[in-house]
């Protein structure tokens, strides 16, 4: 364990005892806070190939997102996960600029945004303004991480927009499990636990946590069909979080692999050939 995630749960022990409605305010804070990372090198490639554009949004700051390749082709979103950046996705958008119009998401508070925090809730509905804005008539998504949560809300809330095929690099359920996890990770208490979970029900999600799930957005979101691609020894996402929604929804099917990586997936040839073949078939 390092020093300062030790520090955190020694300052989190400490405040939640004397203050569970303060403690829970910090931590919707630090949940909704963005670790900044560099970009990679191999990362690069991906601004170094697109165009960039900016997407605007009402009462906030504008998205930075990025076209590459065939523009008379089928729209492809490229949509990347927590705490990573859209040049995750060079190896990929490479693979595919022939026989795509790639349109790469950067999410808010993510890549080179001037934003510091987001969530889940202003994450779709960057997805859903994207859409509005590139108007596509019909279109795939390929998604890695939280941003398959992304996609599966954003579509949600964006009925009139049919996706033909989804890809899915790993996906998360339940967002519960995810609270859950950074509860145990920097020990808040229970009662400054339950506190965060009221303030965002109230503020964020706008509904109940339980009934906020991948698998009830994709209930209710206008796709043809899908797959998740997902390694069975995942560290960062489970596996059982794919087994559960394609367990749910017949429309998508479980591709699973091994030794493939969470983030290092994104690099693999065989997911790459998988992706194209699915995709261009």
């Amino acid at each position: 364990m390092s020093v300062q995630l030790k520090l955190v749960q020694n300052y989190y022990k400490t405040i939640s005892f004397l203050s569970p409605k303060y403690t829970a305010k910090k931590a919707i804070n630090l949940f909704c806070t963005v670790r900044l990372k560099g970009i990679k090198n191999k990362e690069t490639v991906f601004y170094e190939m697109a165009k960039e554009f900016s997407v605007p949004r009402k009462g906030k700051s504008a998205l930075k997102c990025y076209e590459l390749g065939d523009p008379t082709k089928k729209v492809l979103f490229l949509i990347h996960g927590w705490d990573s950046n859209i040049g995750c996705m060079a190896k990929i958008a490479k693979a595919l600029l022939v026989n795509h119009r790639i349109i790469g998401i950067g999410l808010p508070a993510h890549g080179y945004h001037a934003d510091k925090q987001t969530n889940l809730v202003e994450s779709s509905e960057a997805f859903r303004t994207v859409l509005e804005f590139i108007n596509p008539s019909t279109f795939d998504v390929i998604s890695h991480s939280f941003g398959s949560a992304v996609a599966a809300m954003g579509l949600a809330i964006a009925p009139k927009f049919k996706a033909d095929k989804l890809v899915f690099l790993t996906a998360p359920n339940k967002v519960k499990d995810i609270f859950d996890e950074f509860k145990n990770i920097v020990k808040i208490g229970d009662k400054a636990y339950q506190e965060m979970i009221i303030a965002t029900e109230k503020d964020i999600l706008k509904e109940k946590i339980e009934d906020f799930t991948v698998v009830k957005k994709l209930e209710k979101a206008n796709f043809n069909k899908g797959i998740i691609i997902h390694d069975k020894f995942d560290k960062a996402l489970p596996f059982s979080n794919a087994v559960e929604i394609t367990k749910s929804i017949e429309k998508i099917e479980l591709h699973k692999m091994e030794k493939i990586g969470h983030y290092r997936m994104l690099w693999n040839d065989e997911v790459v050939a998988l992706i194209k073949d699915y995709l261009e078939k």
